[in-house]
């Protein structure tokens, strides 16, 4: 749970790569679920469901490797997954969730502290 209550949106980056060895754990990171799905799957419905949690998964382990990393939202605006798409020249039947831009972040941003309790309601 560290880096649920460490992770920050990082939008400055040092020119330093990031290594191979550490893109391998984010790749990893959402358990299969990639950042572009296909338009004729059944389970539609559920697939920002199912890339949202990818993607977060992707951004808590970015965070566990010391790297700094933001969500960039695309979808569900078509305008903007088709022109995302367009640039990175894909396949008609892949649509464009997400970006994840990653890297050595450049300053260190603690994150802001957003609990409020009244705004949890318990149902008994």
């Amino acid at each position: 749970m560290d880096s649920i209550f460490h992770r920050t949106s990082v939008r400055e980056y040092t020119d330093q790569p990031v290594s191979a060895e550490l893109v391998q754990p984010l790749l990893r990171a959402p358990v299969g679920i990639a950042v572009c799905y296909r338009a004729d799957c059944r389970l539609l419905d559920y697939a920002q469901i199912d890339c949202s949690a990818a993607t977060e998964n992707l951004l808590l382990e970015a965070d566990a490797l010391g790297l700094g990393a933001v969500w960039l939202g695309i979808a569900p605006l078509p305008d903007r997954m088709a022109a995302v798409g367009r640039v990175l020249a894909l396949p008609e039947r892949l649509r464009v969730f997400g970006l994840v831009a990653c890297g050595w972040p450049a300053a260190q941003h603690p994150q802001q502290d957003r609990f409020d309790e009244t705004r949890i309601h318990f149902i008994t």
